[in-house]
């Protein structure tokens, strides 16, 4: 397998673990009586944590202790956001699409966006315009 594809293979062992983290402790929130609210950012800043640590480190094999790779990173986390609502709230309403449709579309085109602006920005060194070896 080539390095690309063992890296394609990492970002998806962290997205779905993260997609666990981010599921699991929200139901766990919820199961102990937090509001909607408080349960959701509770487990969206356990998963942003654990998927920051992760990519760094397992995916890219970068270090997690540069605060401008996390503002970077913050960015990227951001855009994912903004797409999502953009199509979530906006382009299902215009194209009539149902609510799992959309959320679809979401799961199908933020990890296609994610890998490009972390592979391509987040985690590309300035110097030399390579990914830092894996650690």
């Amino acid at each position: 397998m080539t390095d690309r594809g063992k890296r394609l293979l990492r970002f998806g062992v962290v997205g779905i673990a993260n997609t666990v983290t981010y599921v699991g402790g929200y139901l766990l929130l919820r199961t102990l009586g937090l509001e909607e609210i408080v349960a959701n950012c509770l487990a969206f800043a356990a998963a942003v944590a654990l998927q920051y640590v992760a990519h760094s480190r397992y995916t890219f094999g970068a270090r997690v202790k540069d605060p401008a790779q996390f503002a970077r990173f913050l960015t990227t986390i951001g855009a994912g956001l903004a797409v999502s609502t953009m199509i979530t709230a906006h382009l299902a309403g215009i194209f009539g699409l149902s609510d799992w449709m959309a959320a679809l579309i979401v799961t199908i085109v933020l990890p296609v966006q994610n890998y490009i602006l972390l592979s391509l920005w987040v985690y590309n060194d300035p110097d030399t315009g390579t990914h830092p070896e894996r650690i």
